[in-house]
């Protein structure tokens, strides 16, 4: 019988609730689709990094590294990139490493990777991600990032989207789950209208990123799983 559980933001994705599972890690506007697209486009690594200072650390250590990342949806003072997958370039980024520390998804990355395997997931490559955490055989920890510790309904969409492409009809669903599958049927066939109308969308909106809805409301875009590994370090998998 497999688990499969929805948590609504990622401050609370403590290490004994993803403990043994592969966990999903959600932020749709706008790190988990920027990290894919950084990857998919030839980056070598994503390091996420919950505060800047550990980006800023890990570039002492790696001088070829690039910096991206954002405070209030705005590049960081210093850093190479932003957080709008669209920086995030073939010419930029291929055989770059990146170290990246964002409001949001970075911190959920971090709070979750204790998991047997930490994912990041999106729109843009839910297929590929559905293919990986069927082939793991393992219980399944769904992880959005929220924003600022609060519940972001882009996030949940997208929780169920992959509750309803995973779930078998054995599955245990915790509640969340089942409201997160829910909201993704009522709202399906208008992505991205409904990712534009949530707060965050409209406070990207409101700071010159309206560009960034379509990319980051798009399924199937990308190939690329970002996987956790040893080092802290996202890298990709086509599964």
């Amino acid at each position: 019988m497999q688990y499969m559980d929805t948590w609504p933001t990622g401050n609370i994705a403590q290490a004994e609730i993803t403990q043994g599972r592969f966990a999903i890690v959600i932020d749709i506007l706008r790190a988990s689709t920027t990290i894919a697209t950084a990857l998919a486009h030839g980056a070598l690594c994503v390091t996420p990094c919950a505060e800047i200072a550990d980006a800023r650390a890990y570039k002492q250590a790696h001088p070829d590294a690039l910096l991206g990342g954002e405070r209030k949806a705005v590049v960081i003072e210093g850093f190479d990139l932003g957080n709008s997958p669209l920086e995030y370039t073939p010419q930029r980024v291929r055989n770059r490493r990146i170290a990246m520390s964002t409001t949001n998804g970075t911190r959920a990355l971090r709070a979750a990777d204790r998991a047997k395997v930490v994912c990041v997931g999106c729109f843009a490559n839910a297929d590929a991600v559905i293919r990986l955490a069927k082939a793991s055989g393992l219980d399944i920890a769904i992880v959005c990032a929220g924003t600022r510790g609060r519940f972001s309904l882009e996030d949940v969409l997208c929780a169920g989207l992959f509750v309803e492409a995973l779930a078998k009809p054995d599955t245990v669903l915790c509640d969340f789950s089942i409201a997160a599958r829910a909201l993704y049927r009522l709202h399906q066939d208008h992505l991205q209208d409904a990712v534009a109308s949530t707060k965050h969308g409209r406070t990207l909106q409101q700071a010159g990123f309206a560009y960034d809805i379509p990319p980051c409301a798009a399924c199937n875009t990308l190939d690329v799983v970002p996987v956790m590994q040893q080092d802290g370090a996202l890298y990709a998998v086509r599964p």
